[in-house]
């Protein structure tokens, strides 16, 4: 982790997921891996957040309502992450193909990214 100018740390990993119930585990899964997290709700945020730091992945939730998430994979690729990995459900085959397509290095089932969290950790390094 390196700190800004504004002395805050920059987070390991830099999540878009509106949804509590995953926000929440994301984050538990992160302190138990002894990882930073940053979280957010929205896509203005997530840009706000990669002006600010430069996190070595970014997990974008495919199912959140009102989420671009092409825009979000677009965003984080042009920011320069190293790895940008997309979740969502199983069934919504559009959305995936859709968040490959705009660069997006790997896609999970929501179960998916639970079990192999701390796999994921390991390939980005800070």
């Amino acid at each position: 982790m390196e700190a800004s100018e504004g002395g805050k740390s920059s987070p390991d990993i830099l999540a878009l997921a509106p949804d509590l119930f995953f926000a929440s585990r994301l984050r538990s899964l992160a302190e138990s891996a002894g990882r930073s997290i940053q979280v957010v709700e929205s896509l203005p945020r997530l840009e706000e957040e990669l002006t600010a730091y430069r996190p070595a992945l970014v997990l974008i939730d495919l199912g959140a309502r009102g989420i671009d998430a092409p825009s979000a994979v677009r965003l984080a690729k042009r920011a320069g992450v190293p790895r940008v990995v997309v979740f969502g459900p199983h069934k919504d085959l559009d959305a995936r193909a859709a968040a490959l397509a705009a660069g997006a290095d790997r896609w999970l089932t929501n179960q998916n990214l639970m079990t192999t969290f701390a796999s994921l950790l390991g390939t980005a390094s800070a």
